[in-house]
């Protein structure tokens, strides 16, 4: 097999599923030929970061720091960062330009991984709304040009929900490959017990609050039941002010723990019976996926990736639209041995979708068709 080169755009390291996603491509890049891959970082320390998340994800990562900086904000950053992708590919002699931080870098390339649409298109009606005059033209003119350079022939959507988004918002086509769960922990001898755990970033979108309150009713009619948030701190921008809040509401109804090791939160996972996912835009919730596949059974608000493509609207967990509605869920599925059980296997049959061997063969799909061209 010949030796390949990827020019790889990466997303913010620390402490994020789009980092795990990141790892996940690169393995797979490298299976597929790909043995020299150059990294754009957008942060300062962005490759000694992928050790410091987990040594065991980042083991097979064989990737040079480019010290390649884009331009990220502006509207006319995407045209200036086409430029420099495209210079850097040329210059390195890159056989592939792979874009896994679309959110923030609009850049379409030869491959790219959708999690979330781009920001700056998604809200460019409220761009348009702060513009006037020759600044709004400004604004028209770049935002054409930002369409064509964001759009591509491989867009890779994380979920369906994303897919109609891109589809219906920008007209843009896109393939689905979920994100992976790696290296699962497997503790044979732990047992379950009556807990309901979240898993995320202390930011507001995750609406721990309602997490809490959930967990408040349920305990008032059964408190042995158990509640614990797995959550990301001290990696997170501006987050402290909401954390000492939920602290504060939380009393002792729920544990907040904070930035536990993967082994530890994986520990958790084979200790609950439920993970509680209480966001709603939502493209997919990795840490969710990671759950099911060791047989916790998803409760989630009833809307977007999680409820549409984890869940497949029911058919593999259970949604929820108001604090009550949750209550009863996971009261009826504590009190009732045999339901957890069904549902709990039902969680494994459909996490097998989100393991990094499906991962890996959708997209080494894709790739084999790159390589043919």
């Amino acid at each position: 097999m010949e030796d390949l080169k990827a020019l790889v755009i990466m997303p913010p390291i620390l402490f994020s599923s789009e980092a795990k996603v990141a790892v996940a491509f690169s393995r797979v890049l490298k299976e597929y030929g790909f043995s020299k891959q150059y990294g754009i970082f957008l942060e300062k320390n962005g490759l000694s970061d992928i050790f410091k998340l987990s040594p065991d994800l980042a083991y097979s990562l064989d990737i040079i720091d480019t010290k390649i900086k884009l331009v990220k904000g502006p509207v006319i950053s995407g045209l200036i960062d086409y430029i420099i992708v495209k210079l850097t590919k040329l210059l390195k002699n890159v056989n592939l330009s792979v874009n896994l931080y679309y959110t923030e870098i609009p850049l379409g390339l030869d491959l790219t991984y959708v999690i979330y649409p781009p920001s700056v298109m998604f809200y460019k009606d409220l761009l348009y709304s702060k513009y006037k005059n020759l600044r709004k033209l400004y604004l028209s003119a770049n935002m054409r040009i930002l369409e064509k350079l964001a759009n591509s022939d491989r867009l890779i959507c994380s979920s369906y929900y994303i897919k109609s988004i891109m589809e219906n918002t920008f007209k843009y086509n896109c393939s689905v490959v979920y994100p992976p769960v790696m290296n699962i922990e497997k503790y044979d001898n732990v047992e379950r017990e009556n807990l309901v755990v979240g898993v995320g970033k202390y930011v507001e979108p995750k609406h721990w609050d309602e997490f809490i309150q959930i967990a408040k009713k349920v305990r008032q009619v059964n408190n042995k039941i158990k509640f614990k948030i797995i959550g990301g701190l001290n990696y997170v921008k501006s987050s402290r002010k909401y954390f000492e809040y939920l602290k504060n509401i939380a009393g002792d109804n729920v544990e907040l723990l904070i930035d536990v090791p993967e082994s530890e939160k994986w520990k958790l996972f084979h200790k609950a019976k439920i993970i509680l996912h209480c966001m709603r835009n939502d493209n997919i919730s990795l840490g969710v996926e990671e759950a099911m596949s060791v047989g916790v059974v998803p409760v989630v608000y009833r809307a977007t990736g999680s409820w549409i493509d984890i869940t497949k609207e029911g058919k593999y967990g259970f949604s929820y639209s108001n604090i009550d509605e949750a209550s009863n869920i996971i009261l009826e599925l504590i009190r009732d041995e045999n339901l957890y059980m069904k549902m709990s296997e039902a969680s494994k049959e459909r996490a097998v979708e989100f393991s990094y061997d499906t991962f890996k063969s959708r997209l080494g799909s894709i790739l084999k068709t790159i390589r043919k061209e």
